[in-house]
């Protein structure tokens, strides 16, 4: 989970949708300025997927208070 500090809030954005975000991103390279992303066919859905490991504990994130959200490695690991 990529949590960014906004004032007394936190904006918590899941790691599956950073992973879809990404997809969309590379599904959009090819222009003049950039080219297009080689072999989209593999690369797109790997780039979607690259995440989805997290999707179980994002649905029901351990938090502590101080700092955030604590991370599934260790059970006590920052994120």
């Amino acid at each position: 989970m990529i949590r960014r500090d906004d004032e007394n809030d936190w904006l918590l954005i899941s790691q599956v949708d950073h992973a879809h975000l990404a997809a969309e991103i590379a599904e959009a390279l090819g222009n003049e300025n950039m080219p297009a992303l080689p072999l989209p066919d593999l690369l797109i859905p790997a780039i979607r997927e690259h995440d989805e490991g997290w999707r179980e504990w994002e649905h029901a994130p351990e938090v502590d208070p101080d700092p955030g959200p604590i991370g599934r490695a260790s059970g006590r690991e920052r994120v």
